[in-house]
């Protein structure tokens, strides 16, 4: 550029130089303008992604049937533990789907780290703080009940006394719930004899930890009518919580929570002692509970919404992102077409 140009430009009130700045300043103002506004509509985005994800999980809860009393009608019940159990297996959801207009389903937080805690939990009708997870049985009772039972003394046996009637345990794991206050069975079966005789009922109530071999016997046991079949997940797989169902009963629906307000579906061992010893319970009554339907209960259970309605607030959040990228890539391009 000549000086004459230079001066010209300088008559004019702005040089190169000021208006190289003035370009540089508007240009910042500009971004930080938009970068202002991107945030306002994160924010906005976030508080409506929230409001989303309230709203969906209030209309999941809503509408929920009032609970019915339910107790049991048929002349025996076989409890059966479940070893190793995550969630409701694909063997637990068909034998559920089988009977779906007869099956309540339910979750139990079951804490302890082998099988026999989570017998203890049923036979004193809360956690046990077991002081070990081998259970010895002779002589017509659990030997080392004692040790079992803890220091306080005072929480297995409950079941026996809740019972008004003769108990089987089948499976060492099962006489730890089954014995009275003093360790003592009233009736005892190994497993193996048990099953090659034909699975007997002769107790009204009869336990069964059946290991492996647990699957077959619910779907076998399911089957027979004058049977009530209560399954129930055993710790010892890392799970805070564990399945329950109790197959052929008049009234199909979720079991209510032990605590008001709580999850759908959520007991205790209270409340599964008591549905063991046929007290009457309370169940959320459905037409019909499927397999995928005990499914969501578990999940629910285990603090998280169903994948459909978590997919809503996902999409709102992924076409927000979509929608703020594009405008400020718009953006990008008009500042390095000026």
């Amino acid at each position: 550029m000549s000086d004459r140009e230079k001066n010209r430009g300088t008559d004019r009130g702005w040089s190169i130089d000021s208006f190289a700045s003035t370009e540089i300043e508007t240009s910042g103002e500009r971004r930080r303008t938009r970068g202002r506004a991107l945030a306002v509509l994160a924010a906005i985005a976030g508080i409506l992604l929230l409001l989303l994800i309230g709203a969906v999980a209030w209309l999941s809860g809503s509408d929920q049937p009032e609970p019915a009393e339910s107790g049991i009608f048929t002349e025996n019940v076989v409890v059966v533990g479940l070893p190793g159990r995550t969630g409701f297996s694909p063997a637990d959801r068909a034998v559920i789907d089988a009977h779906a207009d007869a099956t309540q389903v339910g979750v139990v937080a079951s804490p302890g780290s082998c099988p026999a805690a989570g017998w203890a939990g049923l036979g004193a009708g809360a956690p046990v703080p077991a002081a070990g997870c081998e259970v010895r049985v002779g002589g017509g009772r659990v030997t080392n009940f004692d040790e079992l039972n803890g220091p306080a003394r005072g929480g297995l046996g409950r079941l026996g006394e809740v019972y008004d009637g003769c108990i089987t345990a089948v499976g060492p794991a099962a006489a730890v719930a089954a014995a009275d206050r003093t360790g003592q069975l009233e009736g005892y079966a190994e497993p193996g004899a048990w099953l090659s005789q034909g699975m007997p009922t002769s107790c009204p109530l009869t336990l069964v930890d059946a290991g492996p071999e647990s699957d077959r016997v619910v779907a076998d046991l399911a089957r027979r009518p004058d049977l009530t079949v209560i399954a129930f997940g055993l710790p010892g797989s890392g799970a805070e919580y564990q399945p329950v169902y109790r197959v052929n009963t008049t009234l199909p629906g979720v079991l209510e929570p032990a605590v008001a307000g709580g999850d759908p579906g959520v007991i205790d061992f209270t409340v599964l002692a008591d549905a063991v010893a046929g007290r009457p319970i309370l169940v959320a009554e459905r037409d019909a509970v499927t397999g995928a339907d005990a499914e969501a209960v578990f999940r629910d259970a285990s603090g998280g919404l169903p994948a459909a309605l978590w997919a809503i607030p996902l999409v709102v959040l992924v076409g927000l992102g979509v929608w703020l990228g594009l405008r400020a890539r718009a953006a990008s391009r008009r500042d390095r077409g000026r």
